[in-house]
């Protein structure tokens, strides 16, 4: 079934959240309360010619998700 779903990969989100008419409620996301991340692995923080840049990290107060994975 996960490969069947590419069927419908050009299916927009919005679409897709209208078709399934799920419960709504502003305490969750429509469709799903896990999320899964990939990032980039480099040690450095993306930068321009002239420009400083650095990584700031933020403490984050709020869930979005019932759990999120994050792999980098």
């Amino acid at each position: 079934t996960d490969l069947a779903a590419w069927n419908h990969q050009d299916l927009p989100f919005d679409r897709l959240v209208e078709i399934l008419n799920p419960e709504r409620t502003p305490a969750r996301h429509p469709l799903f309360q896990v999320m899964l991340t990939l990032g980039d692995t480099s040690a450095e923080a993306p930068g321009l010619p002239g420009l400083e840049t650095a990584y700031e990290f933020s403490e984050v107060e709020i869930a979005k998700f019932d759990l999120t994975f994050g792999f980098a």
